[in-house]
């Protein structure tokens, strides 16, 4: 017996090859490929998503800003009762400091134009992002004068380049009023509702006491919690400050009278605090006066407006319909020589809005129309740019 086994043999390993330099290469090469794809895909919807939300938020800023200008718009010209009522104004008319535009409430709404920015411009406007000077806006006032941008909104650093308007309204105030001293004083008794030794209404601002016949307007001179307002001349520096020549009181005001303060708001265009181009609002209620007790700086609203062009919707046959759309150096005084700015029943805010920061891989070089064909030339950038417009229907002019 053969107790002797035979050994297997060993595998042949000759038939077990691995990869080959040539297919480790196109495997490679296949690999590169597919993460390249990959990786483009997801770059390409990172930037699809950051220009979406950029886009995203220049419409919510859009929406911000419309909501701001159509409220204090559509209050233009609001009196109460004193639609057709008489004022007398005790406000120095010849300072320096005043204008009918700020002040006058019988002059609800005006607005600057920049020169040059009209439809029939023959070439765009140029943005650079500085300020302008007076005389590169206007308006034809009441006389028919051409009139440049106010020096106190002026001051407040305005972009070349963007219209600027003023809306102004009243504001009935809970503070009661007492009695007037002497028609012959300076002063009305007044106070709060809750509080019957002090009232609430700030140092410099303009205010408006009467009823539904005649009204008297002067620029509070007293501090806010005193037991009573003054039309005197006051401490410090207020703009426009009063009249201390005018005439008595019109009434012996007491509390069956009202009590409004002036609403008085411009619009703007100027840089933000990081350096963006942005919608600003100011209250002039004060007159901007430096030691009154109101706010004299812009608030910034909504941060990428680049632009803003307005035009006015005047009614010329009396039906509250606009009947055609003009900028403000296009407003002539009426036939009786009040403000033209009174026949204006509807205005026309057009924006160039701006994505904070670049959303595309091409610069922008167009030129936009804004309104009714008025050429703007931003600045060459990668930045996402749209434009706007909103007519406004303003409820108390006209009528």
């Amino acid at each position: 017996m053969n107790i002797f086994c035979k050994r297997p043999r060993p595998p042949n390993i000759d038939h077990h090859q691995g990869m080959t330099l040539v297919e480790l290469m196109v495997a490679l090469v296949l690999g590169l490929m597919l993460t390249g794809i990959v990786v483009t895909m997801y770059l390409g919807f990172i930037q699809s998503s950051r220009t979406a939300n950029q886009i995203a938020r220049i419409q919510e800023n859009t929406r911000f800003a419309n909501s701001f200008l159509q409220k204090d718009l559509r209050e233009a010209g609001y009196a109460g009762c004193n639609q057709d009522t008489k004022f007398k104004i005790y406000l120095d008319q010849n300072a320096a400091g005043y204008s009918d535009e700020l002040f006058n409430i019988g002059f609800a709404l005006a607005g600057w134009e920049y020169t040059g920015s009209g439809p029939d411009a023959t070439n765009p406007v140029v943005l650079t992002d500085s300020v302008g000077i007076a005389s590169d806006w206007t308006l034809i006032d009441a006389s028919g004068i051409t009139v440049n941008m106010n020096d106190a909104i002026l001051a407040l650093g305005p972009l070349a380049g963007s219209d600027v308007i003023v809306a102004k309204s009243m504001q009935e105030l809970d503070t009661i009023v007492d009695t007037v001293g002497a028609i012959e004083s300076d002063s009305i008794d007044a106070h709060d509702p809750d509080i019957i030794t002090q009232h609430d209404i700030p140092k410099g601002q303009v205010v408006i006491v009467g009823d539904c016949n005649e009204a008297d307007v002067f620029q509070n001179v007293n501090i806010r919690n005193a037991d009573h307002l003054s039309r005197g001349q006051g401490t410090g520096v207020l703009v426009p400050g009063n009249d201390l020549t005018s005439e008595p009181w019109s009434n012996f005001w007491g509390p069956e009278h009202n009590l409004y303060g002036l609403q008085s708001w411009a619009y703007y265009v100027a840089l933000g605090v990081g350096g963006i181009p942005s919608l600003f609002r100011v209250d002039i209620s004060c007159g901007l006066s430096p030691d009154g007790e109101c706010s004299t700086i812009g608030s910034e609203l909504v941060e990428g407006v680049e632009n803003m062009q307005v035009m006015y919707g005047v009614d010329t046959d009396g039906d509250l319909v606009a009947n055609q759309y003009v900028t403000a150096a296009g407003i002539t005084p009426t036939a009786g020589g009040e403000s033209g700015f009174n026949d204006v029943v509807s205005v026309r805010i057009s924006l160039l809005m701006r994505s904070l920061d670049n959303g595309q891989d091409i610069i922008d070089t167009e030129i936009y129309n804004l309104g009714d064909g008025i050429p703007i030339n931003p600045i060459d950038s990668r930045l996402i740019r749209i434009t706007t417009n909103a007519t406004i229907h303003l409820r108390n002019m006209g009528v």
